[in-house]
């Protein structure tokens, strides 16, 4: 206790008649100034009486009940603040803490004092209250731990902004060539650029398109993808074989009513007549691209044989479609394509929107722009709602514009960004002080995640500085993808 404290503490009551009214004043500087008695325990000594005359006795309503020669009443020139304790009186002073039970006398929690004035204890001054730990050697939030990693900066995986997922993508285009396909495949060519491709090209995603079909008129039921998709430098005539670009690879083949399953297998290591694909179009697919399929036919397979070339089933497509390409179109025994349905079905509710996988598979036809379906393509349905594929009408393909669109736009794929901007940096870190802690949705433990030197150096659960913010590594970015509602907690440990 310094000397200050103790003459205070320690001095004689105040009784009437005391004539060093400057103590009183001494005692209001004193407290304001911040000089009052830290003890882990509140009112370790009983408080001092500094004050003046008072009357006593009841005169004029004033009574003295403790007989400290203050009292309490309306009376009372000063007033009491406790007439049950006679070391309670005017200008009396007392420890006080408002913080939480248990913490005064831990860290720089500690008590202040009051006054007495008027018979109302004056607020506390100079008590010490736990508030958020900082980097200055002391423990700030009274837990009887210094410096430790207290300072949090939390990033919900929900509020995280969103980016364009990276992943290439191969979209295989299977287009029916029988004769009541020429006015749907007119659309086919005219849609194929503006409203699907350019789509796509807008986001930046790496994206590659595969034709199957039969190069020619669509007049008389062919297919010719024009410039800028496509090499080909006119469709009206088109030459005699296509001509790939970059981004636009065309096997030339025909497609019946019925055998879209079975031309897709048949095709798939076998040469074309052009040349273009000597071990047939799975050339084209690269190894690390997503594989999307788009069908467009008015029909669909017939009943019989499931592995007849006009009868195939989806279920037996699969099964020759995992004999040739195991890797290509599944990873670790799940399916890694989608396929999506273009034909005979009827037309949702509004006629723009698509069918999705959990609706149910539709058996009517559809009816719209004159056009007669021959057949809802049911097994083609089965296999898009088992890949989480979309189903649409083929009758609308005066409106393939919005078709073309919503399947581009489900191509370009939105993901949580595991960039981190931390906002403000506690004095005495930075973001070289940090580690991560990512808590999962299921309420299960944190994955910490330890900072690693630069991308490079990226472990399986690092994260690095890139300047003014925060990266995670790439498998350590899967993992908060996978949980999109997790949690990100980046603490900032203090520099030494």
């Amino acid at each position: 206790m310094s000397a200050s404290c103790s003459r205070f503490r320690r001095g004689s009551r105040g009784r009437p008649g005391h004539k060093d009214g400057r103590l009183a004043v001494a005692v209001l500087a004193i407290v304001a100034m911040g000089c009052v008695c830290h003890e882990p325990k509140v009112l370790v000594d009983a408080p001092v009486i500094v004050g003046p005359p008072s009357s006593s006795g009841g005169d004029g309503g004033c009574v003295d009940l403790d007989g400290d020669g203050v009292g309490a009443g309306p009376g009372c020139p000063v007033g009491d603040c406790d007439d049950g304790d006679g070391n309670v009186a005017f200008r009396a002073l007392r420890n006080c803490y408002t913080g939480p039970a248990g913490l005064l006398g831990v860290g720089q929690c500690r008590s202040g004092a009051q006054v007495c004035l008027a018979g109302i204890w004056s607020p506390c001054v100079g008590e010490g209250l736990p508030r958020a730990e900082s980097c200055d050697r002391a423990d700030n939030d009274c837990d009887g731990l210094i410096d430790e990693d207290g300072v949090r900066h939390g990033f919900p995986g929900s509020k995280q902004p969103l980016e364009i997922a990276s992943l290439p993508i191969d979209v295989i285009f299977v287009v029916d060539n029988s004769n009541s396909m020429k006015a749907v495949n007119a659309a086919v060519e005219r849609n194929i650029n503006d409203n699907f491709a350019a789509i796509i090209d807008a986001s930046g995603i790496d994206y590659r398109v595969i034709l199957i079909s039969e190069h020619g008129l669509s007049g008389e039921g062919g297919i010719c993808v024009g410039a800028p998709l496509s090499g080909n430098g006119q469709c009206d005539p088109p030459g005699a074989c296509p001509v790939s670009s970059s981004r636009f690879f065309h096997y030339n083949r025909r497609v019946g009513s019925h055998n879209a399953f079975s031309r897709i297998l048949e095709t798939y290591s076998t040469a074309d007549a052009c040349g273009l694909a000597p071990n047939g179009w799975s050339s084209w697919l690269r190894p690390d691209a997503a594989r999307l399929f788009v069908l467009i036919t008015d029909d669909g397979p017939l009943p019989g044989d499931p592995y007849g070339a006009n009868s195939m089933t989806a279920q037996s497509f699969e099964e020759g479609l995992s004999r040739l390409a195991p890797n290509h179109f599944w990873t670790a025994g799940v399916r890694s394509y989608v396929f999506h349905t273009i034909a005979g079905l009827k037309e949702n509710t509004p006629a723009s929107a698509p069918w999705r996988p959990r609706d149910p598979i539709v058996t009517e036809l559809c009816s719209e722009n004159g056009f007669v379906a021959q057949a809802n393509g049911s097994e083609y349905q089965v296999l898009s709602r088992a890949t989480g594929g979309l189903r649409f009408p083929i009758c609308g393909y005066r409106s393939f514009d919005a078709v073309f669109r919503e399947i581009a736009l489900g191509i370009v794929r939105t993901q949580i960004s595991c960039t981190l901007r931390v906002g403000d940096v506690p004095p005495g870190s930075s973001l070289d002080d940090t580690r991560l802690e990512l808590w999962p949705s299921n309420g299960g433990p944190a994955m910490v995640l330890e900072r690693v030197d630069g991308p490079a150096s990226c472990t399986p659960t690092g994260f690095y500085v890139d300047r003014d913010v925060l990266r995670l590594c790439p498998e350590a970015c899967s993992a908060w993808r996978r949980d999109p509602s997790a949690v990100v907690d980046v603490i900032f440990m203090c520099s030494r």
